[in-house]
């Protein structure tokens, strides 16, 4: 037991979705957060997304390990981007709970000022983006609980709210990028970042020069004891070779650049089935992938497998030949570590940190990005030599074992949090209050 943070209360801000059994942030949250309350005594007050659809959710306590998780829901509204939905918008911002101490026209004065000050924050982004984040909860959640420390594992439009109240109450808070880390530089997040007590991400590549002098390298963590071969299942698998994108079906994560190569493999005579497993967050992505794979005669070799368990993931890595992820952005490419732990060669794009999830050339290939003729060829050559194949899997594993342990990673966040909460900055140190 370690009791540096025991009584210690953390809020954490991060786009996650409670009931998603998938997904990088997701599960880099639920390993950490196990982690640390297995070892602490402390409370987690940790945010997550509810839509329209699932309607308001209630605040959860979940006893956990010596502590407990506080599950705190914010809503996520989408609207279209016109003047048609500003009433709606509006709407949306209003108070939830009428004041029954105040009269009637009181009360629709005080909502209809609560919601005009809601629309002009952080720039007026509530009117601007399709996806309304309501997390101006958080604020409330402030005033219920004592909190030590505030970290922000997204900097989305939203969290100016939280920083201001962060920097005028007095509270440390901290940043953590899961992306590439040119978002660092974003005028936003420079500004943010002048605040933080802390700065870190999963990699260290691209940190802005400024601030590389502050930033901490938390990296990712990979389970190998449940991410090992010899404990997968069999399953009813296509025939031939079989190339595996476990990512969320998005804008940006390759999914068509799969496509492209598949086809090109295919014309050549190469007997080639791809699968496509995660979440769709892109419904008019889906239809295209469906669209051209039909097209291009792939339909009857491509698998959408959906949002899949931990434990049927790694039946798939298992039974795939190769693991691809062409993506033109990530932080570091957390499946690329479960897929080298199950002891697969991996393919993927240089983008973001993904040159530090895996060791080129020998436990899998970097190829630039959009160039799907190269991507085609790394595919034929591990199809063609199975030796290689093997190779590459057993180094993987290795290397995945040695560098990316959870134990390290909850170790890592440790020294982070204490170190930002002693990172407190005095009133002449903080830079005037953001409006």
């Amino acid at each position: 037991m370690n009791d540096e943070l025991d009584g210690i209360t953390l809020l954490r801000y991060a786009h996650i979705y409670r009931s998603r059994i998938s997904g990088g942030a997701e599960q880099y949250l639920k390993q950490l957060n196990d982690g640390l309350l297995a070892k602490n005594r402390m409370t987690i007050l940790q945010m997550h997304l509810v839509t329209d659809q699932e309607g308001s959710s209630a605040i959860e306590v979940e006893p956990s390990g010596s502590g407990q998780i506080i599950w705190i829901p914010v809503c996520l509204h989408h609207e279209e981007r016109s003047m048609r939905s500003l009433p709606s918008r509006l709407k949306q911002l209003l108070p939830k709970r009428p004041d029954h101490e105040r009269s009637a026209w009181r009360q629709g004065i005080g909502a209809c000022c609560t919601a005009i000050r809601g629309a002009l924050r952080n720039s007026c982004g509530h009117l601007r983006y399709p996806a309304m984040i309501l997390s101006d909860t958080l604020v409330d959640v402030l005033d219920i609980y004592k909190v030590d420390l505030i970290t922000f594992h997204l900097l989305s439009y939203d969290a100016g709210t939280l920083v201001s109240v962060a920097i005028k109450r007095h509270i440390p808070f901290a940043i953590i990028n899961h992306f590439d880390n040119c978002r660092l530089g974003l005028t936003d997040a420079r500004r943010w970042i002048a605040r933080a007590a802390g700065i870190g991400g999963v990699s260290n590549r691209n940190v802005p020069a400024e601030i590389r002098d502050r930033y901490v390298n938390l990296s990712d963590a990979v389970d190998v004891d449940f991410c090992s071969p010899a404990k997968a299942q069999g399953i009813n698998r296509p025939k031939g070779f079989l190339a595996l994108l476990p990512s969320r079906i998005a804008v940006g994560k390759g999914h068509n650049d799969l496509l492209v190569a598949a086809r090109e493999l295919t014309l050549t005579g190469l007997d080639l089935s791809v699968a496509f497993a995660g979440a769709v967050d892109s419904e008019s992505l889906r239809t295209e992938l469906e669209s051209n794979s039909t097209a291009w005669g792939l339909r009857q070799r491509v698998l959408f497998l959906g949002q899949l368990t931990s434990a049927e993931l790694r039946d798939w890595y298992a039974a795939s030949d190769v693991v691809v992820l062409p993506s033109n952005s990530e932080g570091l490419g957390r499946v690329l570590l479960e897929a080298q732990a199950m002891e697969k060669p991996v393919i993927a794009y240089d983008s973001g940190g993904i040159p530090e999830a895996l060791v080129a050339d020998k436990t899998g290939f970097l190829v630039k990005v959009g160039d799907h003729a190269a991507l085609s060829e790394r595919i034929r050559y591990l199809s063609l030599h199975s030796a290689a194949r093997l190779a590459m899997g057993k180094s993987g594993r290795k290397f995945i074992a040695e560098r990316f342990s959870v134990p390290a990673l909850v170790d890592r966040h440790e020294r982070f949090y204490l170190k930002s909460m002693a990172n407190r900055r005095t009133e002449a140190q903080i830079l005037p209050a953001l409006p």
